[in-house]
C-alpha cells in the first residue's frame, strides 16, 4: 500500500521523541524554591500571601525566581531577607525555551501499520498462495517486512504477500506524542544580596485579590416551649473561594473585619501584568488627592472592578462583606491545600449559646398635611399606619469566645428548617437578634382619636398653624400556647407628650418620611419613638396608649 513506509517512519520518530519528552530542565543553583507558608484571607476578596524561598546566590550575590504573582497591590510587595543585606530587587521578563508535548491519535493506513501497532499479539495471516501462518508479531522492518516468532525460529514475510490479517483485539490506531521546543516569554524576579555566592533565604509577601472566605452559620433552636434557660446550637463554617493561585499545606488565617488598604485597586509594578501601563496613572490622582484633601478615606470594599477584574473571586452580596468598622480578628486553620479554581468548606466552631424568643412589632404612624380629613365618598384618612406584621425573632448571646462575623444563617428547629437570615457582627458577650418569620398567632392593631384642635395656636415664619392633640391606642393579643415577650415600637409624626402605660419615650427632630405633602416648616413639628415591652400570657391581650401633639399649617 502506498505511503506505509512513510507512516512507519513517522511512528518510529514520534515514539523515540516521546521517550525523551516530559523531562524538566534542572533548576539553576541560584533559582529560589518558593513555598507558600501563610495565607491571610479577608471577606472582601483580598488576601495576604506569605512565601519563603531558599537558594545559593551566584558570584554576584543574585538569586531569582520565575514564580511572579499575577496580581499584587501597589506598595504591598516586599522581600525580607532572613539574614544578610538585600541590595536590590529587579523585575523583568526573559525568553526561555520550553518543551511542549502534544498527543494525537494516528490511524493505520495498511497492513504494515496494523502489524506495527499490534507487536506481541498473535496474528492469523493468509498469504497470496493461500497458505496460513499463525504466530505472534515480533517486529515490522522498514514497512516492507514483518517478523513472526514461530516454534522453529523467526520467520520473515514480505508485507506485500499478505492477503488477509486476523487478530483478537486488533488495534487500528495509537496515541502518538510529539514534543516541540518553543520559546516563551516569562516573568522573573531577581534579588541581589551584599556579597558573593552564599546560601540565601528570604520571605516574599504581597496583598492580592482573588481569595475570599464566606462565613455561613447553622443555628439549631430548641422548641419554644422548652422550660428553663434554653440553649441554641451555633455552628460556623468557612467557605473559601480561590481564584488566585495554588497553595499546599499553608497556614490560613480567616479575618473578621476588613482592613483599610488605600490602593488595593491599583496594581503593583512588580506584577508585570498588562495593567502595568495603568498603575502609575491610577495611583497618581489618589496620591495627589490624599495630599491635597483632608477628607477622611472610607474603604470602598472592592466595589469598582478595574485592574484586577480577571483575578477577582465571584461577587458577593454587599451585606455579606463586613464593614470596616470592625476590629480585626483571626480564625486560624493550621494547614490547608487548595488549588486555583477550587473551593473548600471548613468547620470553625460549634457552640451552645443562651437563647431568648422575642416578638417585635414596628408601627410607623405617618400623616398627610391636611387641616381636615376629606369627607364623602372615597375619603382618605390623613393617618397612615404600616401593616400590622409582628415578627418572631430570637436573641442569641455570644458566649463562643469568638466574635460572630456577618454571614448567612440557616436556622432549624426540631430538625425542620424555619428560616434563612443574616447574622450580623456580634462581639464576645454581645447579643444578636435574628428574625425568623411573621407571627400569625400574635396580632396587633393601632388606632387613634382626636382629643382637641386649636386653630391659630402657632404663628411661625408668617404662617398660622393649628395644634392637634390625639390619643393613640395600641392593642395586642396572643393566641400562642406559650407566654410571649413582645416589643412594640411606635414611630410617630409629632411630639408624644405621654406614654400612658410606661413606654420608653424618645422625642427627636422632624422626620420628612413621616409626612406626605408636608407644607409647613420642619421647625414646628417633632418626631417621637416609643418602645413598649409587653409580656403576654397564654391567650392574653393588652392595650397601651400614647398622647401626641402636632401642628398643621392653615
Amino acid at each position: 500500500m502506498p505511503g506505509r513506509n512513510a507512516m512507519l517512519a513517522v511512528l518510529t520518530l514520534l515514539v523515540g521523541a516521546a521517550a525523551t519528552a516530559g523531562t524538566e530542565e534542572a533548576k539553576a543553583p541560584n533559582e529560589l524554591t518558593l513555598v507558600t507558608q501563610r495565607v491571610v484571607v479577608f471577606k472582601d476578596g483580598y488576601a495576604l500571601v506569605v512565601k519563603e524561598g531558599a537558594a545559593v546566590s551566584d558570584e554576584k550575590g543574585v538569586v531569582f525566581t520565575r514564580e511572579v504573582p499575577d496580581a499584587a497591590v501597589l506598595g504591598t510587595f516586599w522581600a525580607v531577607p532572613a539574614e544578610g543585606r538585600l541590595l536590590a530587587m529587579d523585575a523583568g521578563v526573559e525568553t526561555v525555551k520550553q518543551k511542549e508535548e502534544k498527543t494525537s491519535k494516528v490511524g493505520a493506513t495498511g497492513y504494515a501499520d496494523l502489524l506495527a501497532m499490534n507487536v506481541g499479539r498473535q496474528a492469523r495471516i493468509v498469504l497470496d498462495d493461500n497458505s496460513l501462518v499463525i504466530a505472534p508479531v515480533r517486529a515490522v522492518l522498514g514497512g516492507s517486512l514483518v517478523v513472526l516468532k514461530t516454534e522453529i525460529g523467526d520467520l520473515t514475510i514480505p508485507v506485500a504477500r499478505i492477503r488477509s490479517l486476523a487478530m483478537d483485539g486488533l488495534a487500528i490506531e495509537t496515541d502518538v506524542t510529539k514534543t516541540e521546543e518553543k520559546e516563551k516569554v516569562v516573568k522573573t524576579l531577581a534579588f541581589r544580596f551584599e556579597g558573593g555566592a552564599a546560601p540565601r533565604r528570604l520571605t516574599l509577601l504581597y496583598f492580592r485579590p482573588g481569595l475570599r472566605w464566606i462565613p455561613t452559620y447553622r443555628i439549631e433552636l430548641p422548641p419554644e416551649e422548652e422550660a428553663g434557660d434554653p440553649l441554641a446550637r451555633v455552628a460556623l463554617q468557612a467557605e473559601i473561594l480561590n481564584e488566585a493561585e495554588d497553595f499546599e499545606d499553608a497556614a490560613v488565617d480567616l479575618v473578621v473585619g476588613v482592613p483599610n488598604f488605600r490602593f488595593k485597586e491599583v496594581v503593583s509594578p512588580f506584577s508585570l501584568e498588562r495593567t502595568l501601563r495603568n498603575a502609575l496613572a491610577e495611583a497618581a490622582p489618589q496620591l495627589m488627592g490624599q495630599m491635597m484633601s483632608n477628607a477622611q478615606y472610607s474603604s470602598r470594599g472592592g466595589e469598582r472592578r478595574g485592574a484586577y477584574e480577571d483575578a477577582e473571586a465571584p461577587a458577593m452580596p454587599p451585606e455579606l462583606v463586613a464593614g470596616g468598622s470592625q476590629d480585626l480578628f483571626l480564625y486560624s486553620v493550621p494547614a490547608l491545600s487548595l488549588a486555583k479554581g477550587h473551593r473548600a468548606a471548613l468547620p470553625i466552631f460549634d457552640a451552645r449559646v443562651p437563647l431568648r424568643h422575642v416578638y417585635t412589632w414596628e408601627v410607623a404612624v405617618g400623616r398627610s398635611d391636611v387641616l381636615l380629613a376629606p369627607s364623602g365618598k372615597g375619603a382618605v384618612s390623613p393617618l397612615a399606619i404600616t401593616p400590622e406584621e409582628i415578627w418572631h425573632q430570637v436573641d442569641l448571646e455570644n458566649r463562643t469566645g469568638f466574635p460572630l462575623t456577618t454571614g448567612a444563617a440557616f436556622l432549624f428547629s426540631g430538625g425542620r428548617p424555619v428560616a434563612q437570615e443574616l447574622l450580623t457582627y456580634t462581639p464576645v458577650g454581645g447579643i444578636v437578634r435574628v428574625p425568623l418569620t411573621v407571627a400569625v398567632d400574635v396580632r396587633g392593631a393601632y388606632d387613634a382619636k382626636e382629643l382637641a384642635r386649636k386653630m391659630d395656636a402657632l404663628n411661625f415664619d408668617g404662617y398660622k398653624y393649628a395644634e392637634i392633640e390625639e390619643e393613640g391606642l395600641l392593642t395586642v393579643r396572643s393566641y400562642k400556647a406559650v407566654p410571649v415577650a413582645l416589643e412594640a415600637r411606635l414611630k410617630i409624626a409629632g411630639r408624644v407628650t405621654e406614654a400612658i402605660d410606661g413606654g420608653e419615650l424618645k422625642v427627636g427632630l422632624f422626620r420628612a418620611e413621616d409626612w406626605k405633602h408636608y407644607r409647613g416648616s420642619p421647625a414646628v413639628n417633632n418626631s417621637s419613638d416609643v418602645l413598649f415591652r409587653i409580656p403576654l400570657g397564654i391567650g392574653e391581650s393588652a392595650e397601651r396608649r400614647v398622647r401626641t401633639t402636632y401642628y398643621i399649617r392653615h
